[in-house]
């Protein structure tokens, strides 16, 4: 039996499924479009309209505000017409948590777990069906090392006892590593070194930066 091998096309096929299931356990009605050049993909009927929803998932919660595609001249990129479509649906990545977000709202991050560092942010919970509010939290508690220092008789240095791969990736996810360093004691690039031993990804060149704009605005 033959099988759908493109990664990609599966999360998107997925991602629309977890989608379908999730409204119409709410009672909603849900539809696709017959074409698959549709600038949504898939409508649901909200009792008095009709709603173009178009579905995305994302690890990180970014909401896109550029398309992009290939052709023969290479990736042609070009601005989201939010116009096209009322509402972005952002899966995670096990497709256990959706955020309906209303189409005006682009290049922002929705959470999918609380920052450990002092902010705004928008969390996925406040963005079910289906809403127009955009609502920001605060963090103002302080992140709680999981990194500590212990002091080994046997030796004149300090032993570092570092987190579970996973607290570590929730951390590197959650502040700059620079910050992060400062606080654990450690140097950026002690932590830059353990996330790669640990084959743990950190966080692109220039995401704090737009994730600091994307706060201003």
């Amino acid at each position: 039996m033959k099988t759908n091998t493109h990664h990609t096309v599966v999360k998107g096929d997925v991602a629309v499924a977890a989608v379908v299931f999730d409204l119409t356990k709410r009672g909603y009605i849900v539809s696709t479009p017959l074409t698959e050049n549709s600038p949504y993909d898939l409508v649901c009927d909200v009792g008095d309209k009709l709603l173009r929803l178009q579905v995305k998932f994302r690890v990180k919660g970014v909401i896109p505000k550029v398309s992009s595609w290939m052709s023969s001249e290479g990736t042609v990129t070009c601005p989201i017409n939010r116009n096209k479509f009322d509402y972005y649906v952002i899966v995670n990545e096990d497709c256990t948590k959706l955020a309906y977000v209303h189409s005006s709202v682009q290049g922002s991050t929705i959470r999918w777990v609380p920052p450990t560092s002092y902010g705004d942010y928008l969390f996925w919970e406040d963005f079910q069906p289906f809403t127009e509010t955009i609502k920001k939290r605060t963090c103002d508690v302080p992140a709680v090392s999981k990194v500590r220092i212990e002091n080994n008789p046997d030796s004149r240095t300090n032993k570092i006892v570092w987190p579970t791969d996973e607290e570590l990736k929730e951390l590197v996810w959650g502040k700059p590593s620079v910050l992060l360093a400062k606080e654990l004691g450690v140097s950026d690039s002690a932590i830059g070194k353990r996330c790669k031993a640990r084959g743990i990804k950190k966080p692109p060149r220039g995401y704090w930066a737009n994730i600091r704009r994307n706060i201003d605005h």
